[in-house]
């Protein structure tokens, strides 16, 4: 009936519409990106790309991925490390909670105005059992990690810090928080005037 062909033509159209923003995040993952250190960088873009990589690999495994609103502003640095970091992050979180009843990771932004320079805080939480206070003070450290034998290199939060440092940030474990909750500060290099 036409009903049907209407109901598999939206499924078809959903369907390549999410692999062409998986295409595109992959593609902005993958390119030779050397030349790219200390461009503009807009957080949304950022943002909205990453999520293009990481969306359809949360919503098959059922997990709840939100974002908050995302600032309009710009940050300096490389696009492509920067959302190697975000992914990184995104990736904890999915492995934490994939096993667990509830199934939730979520991205904030906190803007901090404060002298000598405006930050931006990019917080990625996740409903999981967090990170045991005796080792909060190793997991930055490389090749320590929580996974298990042959899932986990540990080297993934220990490069995501070498890059957000090198962009002139900090990436830190946010301990006040149920689950686990992980911080990039980046300095914000630019709000566009509006008006």
């Amino acid at each position: 009936t036409n009903e049907e062909i209407r109901d598999r033509l939206g499924k078809i159209t959903q369907s390549a519409l999410r692999a062409s923003r998986v295409v595109a995040g992959l593609l902005t993952f993958a390119r030779d990106s050397r030349s790219d250190d200390n461009q503009p960088v807009s957080l949304r873009h950022l943002i909205e790309d990453t999520l293009a990589f990481a969306n359809e690999r949360f919503r098959m495994a059922h997990i709840s991925l939100e974002c908050s609103s995302v600032p309009d502003l710009e940050i300096r640095g490389n696009f492509s490390e920067l959302s190697q970091v975000v992914v990184n992050l995104l990736n904890n979180a999915y492995d934490a909670v994939k096993s667990t009843d509830t199934k939730n990771v979520r991205l904030e932004f906190i803007e901090k105005k404060e002298a000598p320079m405006s930050t931006i805080a990019i917080a990625v939480s996740d409903s999981g059992d967090g990170v045991s206070e005796p080792i909060r003070s190793r997991i930055m450290e490389p090749f320590f990690t929580t996974k298990g034998v042959g899932k986990g290199t540990g080297l993934g939060l220990s490069i995501s810090k070498g890059i957000v440092e090198r962009h002139g940030g900090k990436l830190y474990y946010d301990g006040a928080h149920t689950g686990a909750r992980f911080v990039i500060e980046l300095p914000i290099s630019r709000v566009p005037k509006r008006g």
